[in-house]
């Protein structure tokens, strides 16, 4: 699902009228959705359920709070224990190389951030920066 937010997530925004890019996108907000990606898994987004009560106070959209929250998040629980999960999301999800567990999941971590400020501009510009230190 995020292979395909990342893929078609900027195609919808430089072309609204993209019906190929609305449609993944919603594809992929269905599955979202509905929980189909908990079936089979222990799921470990801890941060998904702290948003709520981020959006709740600051009103903010859900996304936004879920992009202010999630590479923060990420960096937290980045450990020698974790970063075989990290590693695995940079090269599965976004393309990274390496065989350093570690390093690919600070990349990750990295584009994850880049993509929701730099490329979504999902959290504003100077809400982006600051959501950087």
């Amino acid at each position: 699902m995020l292979r395909t937010c990342f893929r078609y997530g900027p195609i919808a925004l430089a072309e609204p009228d993209n019906y190929e890019a609305r449609a993944n996108l919603m594809w992929a907000s269905t599955y979202a959705i509905s929980g189909f990606t908990k079936f089979g898994t222990d799921v470990g987004w801890s941060c998904h359920p702290m948003e709520h009560e981020l959006s709740a106070y600051y009103d903010i959209t859900h996304g936004v709070g879920l992009a202010i929250l999630t590479p923060r998040w990420m960096k937290h629980i980045l450990s020698p224990e974790t970063a075989w999960k990290f590693g695995e999301y940079g090269r599965e999800v976004l393309g990274l190389t390496g065989d350093d567990d570690m390093a690919v999941g600070e990349a990750a971590i990295e584009k994850t951030a880049s993509f929701f400020y730099d490329v979504l501009e999902m959290a504003g510009e100077s809400l982006g920066d600051f959501m950087r230190s």
